[in-house]
């Protein structure tokens, strides 16, 4: 099966591409928990990789791991990512999880400057407007926005 030949092929190297692949395989037979500790493992031993990163912050993030999601996301972005607004969207959101509206902000409103018609990055900055206490017409003027835009 094709799990069994990415099992043994990462035992030879693993790389990135093939860890995605194998971590896809575990996911795809029910072995989510597997994928989960294979894609922390990997990220673990290589703390340089950007990609490995950002991916391993989406998964913890999924998994409602906020202050390792937060880490891994801050990883991703000091490596070169932070032009990347889902990344620095999702980063707002898990900055507002963990109750860091400051954090949030900068987070959001870069998110949105390279991106103001990203529906995500709207809503997020909308919710970190609200999470500073800005009941003004900034926040009310994105939401409007963001109902607008496309997913």
């Amino acid at each position: 099966t094709a799990l069994q030949f990415y099992e043994r092929a990462t035992r030879i190297r693993q790389s990135w591409p093939l860890t995605r692949k194998l971590g896809a395989a575990y996911t795809a037979s029910g072995r989510e928990g597997s994928a989960a500790v294979l894609y922390d493992e990997y990220f673990e031993r290589h703390p340089g990789n950007m990609t490995a990163a950002a991916f391993a912050g989406r998964q913890q993030a999924a998994r409602g791991q906020w202050r390792e999601a937060a880490r891994s996301i801050d990883r991703a972005i000091a490596l070169g990512g932070g032009r990347n607004p889902d990344r620095l969207t999702l980063r707002a959101t898990i900055a507002l999880e963990i109750g860091d509206v400051d954090t949030a902000l900068v987070m959001a409103q870069e998110a949105y400057a390279i991106q103001p018609l990203n529906r995500a990055a709207t809503e997020v900055l909308a919710r970190a407007y609200r999470a500073a206490g800005n009941r003004d017409t900034r926040a009310i003027a994105l939401e409007r926005k963001a109902r607008r835009l496309r997913k």
